[in-house]
């Protein structure tokens, strides 16, 4: 993870035709890619906004990881309706959030990945 990368979580009863679908769906926004597992699907590319959906005896979890420096609001506005779409619920810092667009961008926003965006220097200095 980055520095620049806003992470978090999804919550949901997965099952393996939910996860295709929904990869399906991801695949509109994010460029399948090789992972450095098998057993990691990935969307997108680590450096840059990615996805990654893990899955060990059928047992699934995605991730998210947001490129804070390139992220744009039709691609925030794509991510909360597939995920509203599956029902997702979004998990940052222990907390469960609705897929809602203005829910997960005050997140964003309220973040020090975004305060070390907007800011690098003063946000070393105030640590």
């Amino acid at each position: 993870m980055a520095i620049w990368q806003f992470v978090f979580g999804l919550a949901n009863d997965f099952n393996k035709d939910i996860i295709e679908k929904f990869k399906n769906d991801i695949s509109s926004i994010y460029v399948n890619n090789k992972s450095w597992s098998d057993k990691i699907s990935l969307y997108g590319d680590l450096d840059r906004s990615c996805i990654e959906i893990s899955e060990y005896n059928n047992d699934y979890e995605v991730d998210f990881r947001l490129d804070l420096r390139t992220i744009t609001i039709f691609e925030l506005n794509l991510i909360t309706e597939i995920l509203r779409k599956y029902e997702f619920k979004i998990i940052y810092k222990g907390k469960i959030l609705e897929p809602d667009f203005n829910i997960l961008k005050n997140a964003i926003i309220e973040s020090d990945e975004f305060k070390c965006c907007e800011n690098p220097k003063k946000y070393f200095e105030d640590l």
